[in-house]
């Protein structure tokens, strides 16, 4: 059963100290958790296989606009899950 995920749906990486990271808590539970990020046109610009918790997406390279998430959990057993997906908006 899948912990209940607040995924973040905007952030500022300004360097303000101030969510400055797009940080999902409930990944720490998963481990093997794979976390791409997209931009508008469909290129990758970020991917997280594992550890996402401690090494968050920063998004400090890219440029204000909304890109797209999916996220690919899979449990100790190395079962994955449906997808998550979404959008995640970046402003200064």
């Amino acid at each position: 059963i899948l912990e209940p995920f607040k995924i973040p749906n905007a952030f500022s990486p300004n360097g303000d100290q101030s969510n400055d990271e797009w940080r999902i808590n409930a990944l720490a539970k998963y481990p093997k958790a794979i976390v791409r990020i997209f931009n508008r046109w469909g290129q990758e610009v970020f991917v997280q296989l594992g550890d996402y918790y401690d090494n968050p997406w920063t998004g400090e390279e890219l440029p204000v606009g909304t890109y797209y998430y999916i996220i690919d959990l899979q449990d100790d057993e190395g079962v994955y899950t449906d997808p998550l997906s979404g959008a995640v908006t970046i402003t200064r």
